[in-house]
């Protein structure tokens, strides 16, 4: 009697088989330095790099409001030729030039102009200033934006290293349920323990197979949230 229900209940769970040689790919994971990560992602991260961008734009103008009182400077040069003659002091009486004067011969010219408003004097510096300013916050939001990339690298490695940690548990569980049901199906055909006691275990390791497969699949989902963060395989570290 108690044969003939053993193969029942052997046909009857077939689908729901705990065999403990399952795939210890994940088991055999080893996570890389939570900064090695930290790092990568922020070289990465794209966000990073526009505001890199938005700092190099703010530095570039800062330089050109410098420069600006250049623009106010003119300079001025160029030569001319010129034959000048002149006659003076011509005397009524005798009618003789008693002074005759030629010049010949060229000029030069050199010099440089400043115009400056009052806004040159006052607002100038106001206008520098408020280019600095500019890149300032664009530093600091760059500061900021590294920190939460921090952060959130550090949250998605503790939940990768608490899945697999999980993970560990439930398939020990898993293995030492799947030991105890071998040894129950064979005192159950040596009519040493009834088919309640039987079901019971099989249930249990059910159960166990269950939980090792969803916090497999959690690990997984962890896993590949973090490596898609990071931007770089985490088996390439």
């Amino acid at each position: 009697m108690h044969k003939y229900l053993y193969i029942g209940w052997v046909l009857l769970l077939t689908c729901f088989n705990t065999n403990a040689q399952t795939d210890t790919a994940w088991s055999a994971f080893r996570l890389p330095p939570l900064a090695a990560l930290t790092e990568e992602a922020i070289n990465s991260s794209p966000q990073v790099k526009y505001q890199q961008s938005i700092i190099l734009r703010d530095k570039a103008n800062i330089k050109e409001r410098k420069k600006r009182w250049m623009n106010k400077v003119f300079m001025d040069a160029g030569y001319s030729y010129t034959n000048n003659f002149s006659v003076t002091n011509i005397n009524s009486n005798t009618g003789n030039v008693e002074t005759l004067a030629l010049k010949n011969g060229g000029n030069y010219r050199a010099g440089f102009t400043l115009r400056f408003s009052l806004f040159d004097f006052s607002g100038a510096k106001h206008v520098t200033q408020a280019a600095i300013q500019e890149k300032n916050a664009s530093e600091n939001q760059l500061l900021s934006i590294e920190r939460e990339i921090v952060w959130q690298v550090t949250e998605l490695y503790k939940n990768l290293e608490l899945a697999q940690t999980l993970l560990h548990i439930k398939s020990e569980k898993m293995q030492t349920l799947a030991l105890q049901r071998q040894v129950a199906e064979k005192e159950f055909t040596q009519g040493q323990i009834k088919i309640a006691e039987l079901s019971r275990i099989i249930e249990l390791t059910s159960n166990a197979h269950q939980e090792f497969e969803q916090g497999k699949n959690s690990y997984e989902k962890a896993y590949l949230k973090l490596e898609q963060f990071v931007g770089k395989p985490l088996n390439s570290f």
